[in-house]
Formats: structure tokens, sequence, C-alpha cells
């Protein structure tokens, strides 16, 4: 555990921090200094909202509007005059304060990091577990319907069950008027929630802050956002802290006598499709005194998916969330640590749909999108690899040339795995696509990243099965490191059977990427039958397999970055196919070299494609040409476009060493594999971590 307790990451139950009143703030609790609440934060200026009147036909209509105000601007209001008396709300506190007062083996039977649990007591966010801890006491239990679960809250104090009992009862009605209210102002109607609400969850997270002696090195909770409909607050004294949306600053939510602090949650985010967001909030805590809060999570039953409200669904405002309950929200939490999650909107592991740091052109990268000083790309200025150019004019019509081409791709696939093709501008065309044609592909590629984030949210997805898919880094909120990219990718061959269900926008993309796709898959066959030649397979061993296999078309922009030597476009790694073929309008690609293992930039040259020895192919010639290593540097200045077409067998054929390059002497070092093994293989691994398919190919891979 370390070399004393006092400074352990894990402390025993009953012995944190918080409860044994250390002299010191042990280092398990401190954050980092720029998650820190500021102790001279500027109280935020909260829209308060007086609800008196809201049963009346003359005044409910502007309340609504100062309260659909606050949900799009805020996230976050308070209301006075809420139908709560004075006495309930300091029978609540007074109950909470009560039970944080007794003694540690009276609380501890209740003690658990089961997030699952109905009733369950702990120390921190998850207790010993996750890497920083907080400086809370909490008790959260279940509530509605009261007598369904009244019967396992604590029976000590005396008073606990009453006191609190009878807030939760009035609590509960106060957020069923709020969000007939929201749900008015949403254009759905007052009662187009009220039954499911009625039938749902409400969670009651009874806190406590005991006073700190070094409050600014701490939390009481990190930046977070409530997964609940409406969140209502009711606290004795200042600690929390909202994030402002507009200058992304942190400020001091005031305390106003018997008023309570309404926050939008998660699932009302869903709900609105975005309209009403919810609201990044943390807890400060003080030297002085144990702060008390109750806030009260209203939200869908357990198994109830709550998804965005079809009538705020369109062409111009496309769903932007998948569905989901709390029930998914439970296990995601039981087995990720928030801190890394939400020290705040910019630093996020997860960002909403179309608010990645790509998209919204943040003025720093965030802490998710930095990779390990080790991983980092190779300068724009480092050396630039030495590619073998292949020149393929005559390589159909000249037998005499032809040989020549096959040797210097054979030398190539061994040496680099690398090449390049290119059009001579003042000779006949040699890879055979115009330059009107590469033009149109990068064009297309730019417009449709150019459009507005909701044309391209329609296909946003993180299903590595889907054949058209839009996303903005590997896998979007999952992996540990997110990439500083965004893509879509599609299925492209047979171009009849995919290019119904390509983006329609811009206009033209179907007709310019489609002209593209089609020539490079001639030109993919073309080399293809000179590798397999080259292995002495014959020009023809691949050829039908190929002609009825997949082309996925990875289409990536890597916009501009403030900080490029920090981050990624895409790390180091290796691609399932046979080939890639790869147009880029700018630099950015990188190789490492097979000789001295150094990463070496790989030059534009104008009119060339990339051609990539991929994994199948590997395979194929057992080992003899190896897949080539490669990742994507960023920069400063513009958005670089690249499209990399991909061709491999089709979905459930098996890739397995050619029988002609195994006898005793080769013995066949790899696993068959087909395109599904290797979908399912990154569906469930990140790539970021250096988890290699290939290297689960190699067989007494030592």
């Amino acid at each position: 555990m370390g070399e004393n307790k006092e400074s352990s990451s894990s402390f025993p139950m009953g012995e944190t921090a918080q409860e044994r009143g250390f002299s010191h703030v042990p280092e398990c609790y401190e954050v980092e200094p720029s998650q820190r609440a500021g102790s001279d934060s500027k109280v935020t200026d909260v829209p308060l909202i007086n609800l008196d009147g809201l049963c009346n036909p003359n005044r409910r209509s502007s309340i609504i509007e100062e309260i659909a105000n606050a949900c799009r601007i805020n996230g976050f209001f308070q209301v006075i005059n809420h139908g709560i008396s004075e006495p309930i709300l300091d029978g609540a506190l007074g109950a909470a304060s009560g039970f944080f007062d007794l003694p540690t083996r009276d609380k501890a039977k209740y003690m658990s990091n089961d997030v699952h649990n109905p009733m369950r007591y702990g120390t921190s966010v998850r207790d010993g577990e996750d890497k920083v801890q907080f400086w809370r006491v909490f008790l959260k239990h279940y509530a509605h319907p009261l007598k369904d679960w009244i019967g396992l809250w604590p029976d000590n104090p005396s008073d606990y069950r009453e006191k609190m009992g009878e807030y939760i009862v009035e609590v509960q009605k106060l957020a069923i008027t709020i969000m007939e209210a929201i749900t008015e102002s949403l254009g759905l109607g007052p009662t187009y929630l009220t039954g499911k609400l009625n039938d749902g969850m409400q969670v009651m997270a009874v806190n406590g802050y005991p006073p700190c002696p070094r409050p600014h090195l701490t939390l009481g909770l990190p930046p977070h956002s409530d997964y609940s409909c409406l969140t209502i607050v009711l606290q004795d004294s200042y600690g929390l802290e909202i994030l402002d949306s507009k200058d992304k600053s942190w400020r001091a939510v005031p305390v106003i006598h018997s008023a309570l602090q309404v926050h939008v949650g998660d699932q009302l985010e869903v709900l609105s499709n975005g309209i009403y967001k919810s609201v990044v909030h943390k807890v400060a805590v003080n030297k002085e005194k144990m702060r008390i809060s109750i806030a009260s999570l209203h939200s869908l039953e357990m198994d109830t998916k709550m998804e965005a409200a079809k009538e705020l669904v369109d062409e111009d405002h496309p769903n932007g969330y998948r569905d989901s309950s709390f029930r998914d929200f439970l296990n995601f939490i039981s087995t990720n640590d928030i801190v890394r999650m939400y020290t705040n909107k910019e630093s996020s592991s997860s960002f909403p749909m179309g608010e990645t740091s790509q998209e919204k052109v943040f003025s720093n990268v965030p802490e998710c999108y930095k990779v390990e000083p080790s991983q980092r790309a190779a300068g724009l200025d480092s050396k630039v690899a030495d590619v073998p150019l292949i020149n393929l004019d005559g390589f159909m019509c000249n037998p005499t040339q032809k040989s020549s081409i096959i040797q210097e791709i054979d030398n190539a696939c061994r040496t680099n795995a690398f090449f390049q093709v290119r059009r001579l501008l003042d000779q006949v065309i040699n890879h055979g696509i115009s330059q009107p044609i590469l033009d149109g592909a990068l064009s297309a590629a730019s417009g449709f990243f150019d459009l507005p984030t909701g044309d391209k949210a329609k296909f946003m997805s993180n299903d590595v099965h889907k054949p058209v898919r839009y996303g903005t880094s590997v896998r979007d909120g999952e992996d540990n490191v997110q990439f500083w990219r965004v893509f879509l990718k599609h299925y492209a061959h047979p171009l009849k059977d995919w290019i119904g269900l390509w983006p329609d926008a811009p206009s033209d993309y179907k007709e310019k990427m489609g002209e593209y796709v089609v020539e490079v898959q001639k030109l993919a066959i073309r080399i293809m039958e000179a590798i397999t030649e080259s292995l002495g397979l014959g020009p023809t061993y691949l050829t039908g397999k190929l002609n009825s296999g997949m082309q996925v078309t990875a289409v990536n922009g890597y916009p501009s970055c403030p900080q490029p030597h920090l981050t990624l476009g895409l790390p180091p790694h290796t691609d399932y196919s046979c080939l890639s073929i790869v147009l880029q309008d700018s630099y950015g690609l990188q190789i490492l070299d097979s000789k001295d293992k150094l990463w070496r930039a790989v030059p534009v040259i104008h009119s060339a494609l990339q051609v990539l020895v991929d994994d199948q192919l590997e395979v194929l010639s057992n080992g003899m040409y190896k897949s080539v290593v490669h990742k994507v540097a960023i920069n400063k200045e513009k958005m670089r476009i690249s499209i990399a077409s991909l061709y491999s067998l089709e979905m459930d054929t098996k890739m397995e060493a050619a029988k002609e390059l195994v006898d005793e002497d080769h013995v066949n070092g790899y696993r068959d594999s087909n395109f599904r093994d290797f979908l399912n293989f990154i569906s469930t691994n990140d790539i970021g971590e250096g988890r290699s398919f290939l290297n689960a190919l190699k067989i007494n891979q030592q």
C-alpha cells in the first residue's frame, strides 16, 4: 500500500483521511493543479426562477420561457417558491447530518463499492480502487416509490426515515412539475414524460464533505455530469461549482436561503437531442466545517431506454445520441474511472457526438488526446523515408518492362513493405488514374468534412461492422487515448452494392468518390498480380478472390491541431488487408523503418499513390513480405486529407499462407483469418495500446 497508510491510494474501511481527521492531505487525494477548485472562484450568475404562478395560465408561459432559456444556455438554474416547506428542508439536512455524525461502525454496515446496490455508504467515488480519492462521505439509496425502499434505509438516527422520507415525497412532486414545464418548452407537451417519471427512478445522494486541512489540493467530487433527467440539489453552504458554458471557467454556485438547485442531466440532453445541455459540475471543500448536500436524481426506470424525442429529429437535426438506460449507466461506471473522463469537458476521455476536440477547435490538446512521448510522431522536419518510386508505365503491354517492374515491386515489398506509384504528367498515364479523378476524390472528401456536424453525425457509430460510419477517433469515447482524426469509412466494391448507402452530401460525393473507387480497384488488381507473380504464385493467383472481395475506403481528415507534437492522427498500426493504396494531399504519413526502427516521413509526390503491404499479404507470403507499421502525424496549419483504399478477401473467406511457400525450411508462421475475425478483434481491443491483430495471428509468437 505504500510506505504508510497516510499516503496510500487505499485506506481500510473507516480509516479514510476524511474520517480520521488527518492534519494533511494524503497524496492519493491530491488532484492535478488544473483540476483544483479555485479559492477565489467567481460566483456564477445562475438564473433564479420563481415557480409561484406556474399554475397560473397568465404567468405559466413566461416561467416556462425562463426555464427553457436556463436549460439551453446554462443547463442549470435555482428555484424558489417551489412548494417544499422550510421545516421539511431543514429536517432532511438534519437527518443527513445526524447520519454522518454516527460512529464509523454504524455506517460501515452499509459500505459497498457495488454501484448496483440500492443502499450503500462510501467515502470517495470507488473507495480504494480509483487512482484519485475524493474528500467526501456519502449515503446513496433508492427512494421512489417510497414504500418499496424505505425499509432498506438506516434506522439510525431514529428520525432519518421520517425526515428524509418527507423530503423525498415532496421533491419527487417538484421534479414532475419542473419536467412538465421543460417538455412543454421543447414543444412535446407537459405530460410527455410524466408517466415514465412516475414509474421511474429517484436516487438520493446524501453527501457530507468534511472539513479539509488543505482544501485547495483536493475535491469533494471531480467534474462530472449526472445521468438523470433532472437533479435537484439542497445544500447548506458553498461548495458546488459549475463549468461556465461560455468561457469554460469554473464558477461557484451561490447559496440562497430555501432555494433548490436544478441540474439538466444526461437523459434530458439525450431527450432534447442536444438542445439542452447536461451541466458539468464539481465540488470544492472547505477548512472550517462539514458541508451537507442532498442530490435527488430523477430518471426513467432501470431498464427503460432514453432516446432523442422523435419530434426533435429531422434531416436538419439528425439524432446525435445512442439510447441508454440507468442500468447501462451503472454498468459503465462500475468499470470506468470517472476522474479520467470528467476532469472537464476539454480534457474528457469522452466527448458528446460532434463535440470532439477536433471539431470544436480547442486551443489546447486535452489530456485524453496526449500520447506517450515515446509514441509521438517524428517531427515534420524529420528524415524523409527513402520510399521506392515505381513507374508502372509499360507494365501491362511491354513484357521487357514488366519483368523489371515486378522485380522492383518484389524488392520494395521485401525491404520496405511500402512503395509509391505515380502518373508522370509529361508521359502516358502509368498508374492509370487521371489527375481530375484524383483531385475529385480529395475534393469530395474535403466537402464532406466541411459539412455541419449534424449532417455528419447521422453516420456516427462505434460499431465497426457497419458498412458506412463516421467517427472522430478510433473508438470514440471508449479507448483510453483518443486520436486527432475525423473519418468516413464505407464499403466500396462492388460499387453498385454500396454506393446507395454513402452520403448524399456534398451533392457530388457519390459521383467523385465513385469514379476514384472504380479506378483504384483496377489498380489494386494490377499491383496484386505483380506481387503474386513476384512470389512465384502466378499473376492470377488472387485475382478472382480480390474481384469478389472487400474494398473498404477510409476517408480521413486530420484537422489542424494547436499542439501537434503531443498527439497523433492515428497510432502505430498495420492494416488488415492485402494492400492499402493511399492518396494524400500533404505530409503526415510516417512509416517505421525496418532497418533502424526509426520513424520516417513519407514524401508527398504530386500524383503519386502510396502502396502499403498489409497483414493478409504477410500471411499469404508466409512472412516473406512484411506488413508495414505506420502512423499519422498532424500539423498546426491545415486540415490534411487522405483516402486509404483497403483490399482484402471477402468477409468470411480465410487468408492463409500459400501452400507453395510452406515447406520444411519455411514452416507456416500464421493462423488463417478473415475480415470478420479482424472486425471482431478491433471491436473489443484498443489499438492505441498496441494490441495488434497481426501479432495474434503469428504462431509461436514469443
